[in-house]
């Protein structure tokens, strides 16, 4: 065959600073359908949808509405709580995911897993004017992480 298959490599390389940047700016977008509970494995001693779902609920995640749950470690009873529904998305601090974040209609929080989320700052940003991010986006973040000016 003169003309056959070839394998490729489509895969397109993204700098680690505009990584950072892309998940900044999709957490401060989700930053006002950011729900922060205290504990979520509290909330669920055994692995049970039924239970899971009554614990959504309480927090304000409606029936339809998509929740992307973030908690400090991978948990195996809320994973398995949350893996049998099929609006919800669990992860843990380490696998956050941009398109997760972007996509959810509630992002439900673990007090201590927002200790844990990489701080963003404005020396991540790329220079140049290919991507820019504003004052306000990185003043929200570093609002949002706890910092000791108080948020308005």
């Amino acid at each position: 065959m003169s003309f056959g298959p070839k394998p490729r490599d489509w895969s397109i390389k993204m700098n680690k600073k505009e990584r950072r940047l892309a998940m900044a700016t999709a957490l401060q977008s989700a930053a006002s359908a950011m729900i922060v509970v205290d504990d979520i494995s509290g909330n669920i001693s055994a692995p049970g949808t039924n239970a899971f779902n009554k614990s959504l609920m309480a927090w304000g995640v409606g029936a339809s509405e998509k929740a992307y749950v973030i908690t400090k470690d991978a948990n195996e009873n809320v994973a398995k709580s949350a893996r049998n529904i099929e609006r919800v998305v669990q992860t843990d601090v380490s696998h956050l995911n941009v398109y997760d974040i972007l996509n959810a209609d509630k992002v439900i929080v673990e007090a201590s897993a927002l200790a844990h989320i990489p701080p963003f700052s404005a020396r991540t940003a790329p220079r140049g004017n290919r991507l820019r991010a504003s004052a306000d986006t990185y003043n929200t973040l570093e609002c949002f992480f706890g910092t000791t000016r108080p948020c308005n």
